[in-house]
């Protein structure tokens, strides 16, 4: 036993001389600051701009303001580097053990309906069981983060690294292909491509290659999921006269800020105490409880159904319930998290950063991304309990002890 914590702090020592001596990337020092840049920049400045959508300046204006929230965040942190990395208390057995729980239970979700399209529009719902496989879907997500987290240790391969990687990408396309809805895989995407880049796997180049090939890749998802909506009982949601273009011109999205007249709006958005209820009880033991409805509520407010769902951006939203204040919240709380999150150097803090980045995705809802958070939270000492329970299980002690 204390031969092997001894080759481990070792390790770390030497692994830490190799993370000190390499030049620090700049997606880690301003991780939020790129991450809003590049999304909000791309698919909603500059198509508004272009296009003039209305309200073409308070558009501008809301993503300027968050930009400079976290720049000013970031830039004030920026001199304190990461932090000095400790033996890792996390095994790749475990890492992997954590990720196929989370590929059993995000296809015991999917087989059981929930958060399937066909369930949102009430034309089939959930099996019972789904409860029990929920508390479990996010771990798929926290086993690829920790394997990337031990290949930047040098405690896993590229190999299986890779293998995981893909196998996480396969499940996930799997089941927003099932549900009919790209949110799943959308979600799980960001984080696993950020960390990607922030161990050094792959390089930015790719992601360039890759968002040139996205044109020719959506529209065949698109049409296929499609189909799939219609076999529901559902519209397409995605019209033959509407491109892929203009499908992600984010600032359409955010124009419909022109329907409210007045800021923060009342629409029924739930509370404080409702977000930390949903956050915080998993739903088996509060199976009662109705979903949370914002975007449906959205819907409504601008005159639309109350059986679809309008999303105004995730910085839209917050200003429409929360005003000006919502905004600088936001994007505060979200960056001080991913701040810590990157110079913290332990496996559950990278995965704590990959849960973080959900917060400045432009295709989370607000307020539920808080609730979200919650549930991640909690999921991830979950998580940290299962894996010591594996290494505790593991250890030379406790063969004795069952030996004995």
């Amino acid at each position: 036993m204390a031969t092997g914590l001894a080759l481990r702090r070792r390790h770390a020592s030497r692994v830490q001389g190799q993370l000190a001596s390499r030049r620090r990337l700049w997606l880690e020092r301003f991780p939020a600051t790129i991450l809003l840049t590049v999304q909000y920049g791309a698919f909603v400045v500059r198509p508004a701009v272009q296009h003039h959508t209305a309200p073409e300046h308070l558009i501008v204006g809301i993503c300027l303001v968050a930009v400079l929230v976290a720049f000013s965040i970031e830039a004030t942190l920026v001199w304190i580097g990461p932090s000095r990395t400790r033996p890792t208390t996390v095994t790749p057995q475990a890492a992997t053990i954590v990720f196929f729980i989370g590929v059993v239970a995000t296809l015991g979700t999917a087989l059981s309906g929930r958060g399937s399209y066909a369930v949102q529009i009430g034309t089939a719902s959930a099996s019972r069981f789904a409860s029990l496989f929920t508390p479990f879907v996010s771990w798929l997500l926290f086993g690829v983060l920790l394997v990337l987290y031990l290949y930047r240790q040098r405690l896993v391969s590229r190999r299986r690294a890779s293998m995981i990687v893909f196998l996480g990408f396969s499940i996930e396309t799997l089941v927003s292909l099932r549900q009919a809805l790209f949110a799943p895989l959308i979600s799980f995407a960001l984080p696993v491509l950020v960390g990607l880049l922030l161990v050094r796997m792959i390089r930015i180049r790719w992601i360039v290659i890759a968002a040139f090939l996205l044109p020719i890749a959506l529209p065949p998802l698109y049409s296929l999921r499609n189909g799939l909506r219609v076999q529901a009982g559902g519209v397409q949601g995605f019209s033959g006269t509407q491109t892929i273009a203009t499908r992600l011109r984010l600032d359409l999205d955010m124009g419909q800020l022109r329907n409210f007249a007045v800021v923060p709006a009342k629409i029924g958005q739930p509370s404080f105490g409702t977000l930390v209820r949903f956050g915080l009880l998993p739903r088996i033991f509060d199976p009662q409880r109705p979903n949370l409805s914002t975007a449906e509520q959205l819907s409504v407010a601008i005159g639309g159904s109350s059986v679809s769902s309008a999303s105004l951006t995730p910085l839209g939203e917050a200003y429409v319930l929360s005003s000006w204040a919502g905004i600088v919240g936001l994007v505060a709380l979200t960056t001080l998290a991913i701040a810590i999150g990157v110079r913290m150097q332990s496996g559950w803090w990278f995965v704590f950063l990959g849960v973080a980045f959900s917060g400045v995705s432009a295709l989370a809802s607000y307020p539920s991304l808080l609730a979200s958070a919650l549930q991640s939270i909690e999921s991830i000492c979950g998580a940290m309990i299962a894996c010591w329970i594996v290494r505790t299980a593991r250890s030379p002690a406790s063969r004795r002890l069952v030996a004995a």
